[in-house]
């Protein structure tokens, strides 16, 4: 079966045709290594790189990155069937749902194209937008790092509308200037939110700031709610990466070697933190009022920062 082209106004035809062509080659691939075994790979790293070439000559850079991180788990020794199966799933899902978005109202395509790695323009972003104007209260920043790319996620909590925010900047060398953000400030003034079924990566920050309030209405959940939250976001956006988090009323317990964030009612969530963050993290816990504000991502949460008493601090 040939895939649709995208109908996305801002990609050329030809364009959208190319990508049509690469994503059946992808399948194609997928299809044969299924019949073969992930063993292949192991023998013969060749074949992956021979594809991510070919996924981002198709105008589809974010699979080629995807694909060439490959080698890496399979080198890595330890449940590297299990990764491949993981990633080379998502990628599988990915193609059924570009096959089927015709049919279904539920899947936006800016979300397939973001999957791709196909951006938006910032014209063709704020002539299809709405702006957004809030407070954006900064919530804090997990840094980590993919192939040579420095990559900081700033959160932001809109206090008036309860939305949060995501902005993204991405640090090649040391040279690219970063905005540095501060606890207890919101920066006040209109963003605009890439579209998705579920809108949360902002375009950019104002500039403007103030400091927060004494007194803030978070829409805050409990563990067994954040997991229901969490689940719905996932069936609206299969891709999405990274949530943000504002639990209410846990407690952090270490069972066997791994530390997990747990509700009143008993329900989980396995935390991604270093033993001195999780103390820090404790310490705070011990007054029930505190609000764990978090990042969710591969069914952890990495915590950034709590709020308490009125003030926020990093975790």
């Amino acid at each position: 079966m040939n895939y649709p082209v995208f109908k996305a106004g801002r990609l050329p035809s030809a364009r959208s045709k190319r990508i049509a062509d690469g994503l059946k080659l992808l399948e194609d691939w997928i299809i044969h290594l299924l019949s073969q075994g992930f063993e292949v790979l192991q023998k013969d790293e060749s074949r992956i790189q021979e594809m991510a070439t070919r996924a981002v000559d198709s105008g589809m850079p974010a699979i080629g990155r995807r694909l060439r991180t490959l080698p890496y788990k399979i080198k890595s020794g330890k449940d590297w069937v299990e990764e491949l199966m993981n990633e080379i799933g998502l990628i599988y899902l990915f193609l059924q749902m570009v096959k089927a978005r015709e049919k279904h109202d539920f899947i936006h395509e800016e979300d397939l194209l973001a999957f791709m790695g196909v951006s938006i323009k910032k014209s063709d972003l704020i002539k299809e937008t709405t702006p957004v104007e809030d407070d954006w209260i900064y919530l804090g920043t997990h840094r980590e790092k993919e192939e040579n790319i420095l990559i900081h996620r700033h959160w932001f909590y809109g206090r008036n509308q309860h939305k949060f925010g995501l902005y993204l900047e991405f640090q090649i060398n040391r040279f690219v200037q970063i905005r540095n953000f501060d606890f207890g400030k919101m920066y006040c003034g209109y963003v605009h939110f890439y579209p998705s079924a579920l809108p949360i990566r902002m375009h950019d920050v104002p500039e403007q700031h103030h400091i927060i309030p004494e007194q803030i209405s978070w829409k805050t959940h409990d563990v067994k709610e954040y997991l229901d939250v969490l689940t719905k976001a996932l069936l609206r956006n299969p891709f999405l990466k990274q949530m943000p988090a504002l639990i209410r009323d846990s407690k952090t317990i270490k069972i066997e070697d791994r530390w997990f964030l747990v509700g009143v009612d008993g329900v989980s969530i396995e935390l991604n933190a270093t033993v001195d963050k999780i103390w820090h993290l404790m310490s705070y816990q011990m007054d029930d009022t505190t609000v764990v504000i978090g990042e969710y991502e591969d069914r952890k949460i990495f915590p950034l920062a709590v709020y308490s008493h009125g003030y926020l601090r990093k975790i």
